[in-house]
């Protein structure tokens, strides 16, 4: 995901460019998710995060 970033409710949790797949620990309940690459906005979603379930979300 070189030059992408990604933001959980407004605050940046970063990418690391070398690996497709990143896992960011969040508390349960709902997050507000941002994709971001440059000046464009590549993902803007809210998640829920369910206890003991892994929730898996796809960048375009």
């Amino acid at each position: 995901m070189a030059n992408r970033e990604a933001y959980v409710d407004g605050q940046s949790v970063g990418i690391d460019p070398e690996y497709d797949a990143n896992t960011i620990p969040l508390r349960v309940g709902t997050h507000y998710l941002e994709i971001r690459s440059k000046n464009r906005i590549l993902l803007a979603d809210d998640i829920v995060i369910e206890p003991n379930k892994v929730t898996q979300v796809t960048v375009p």
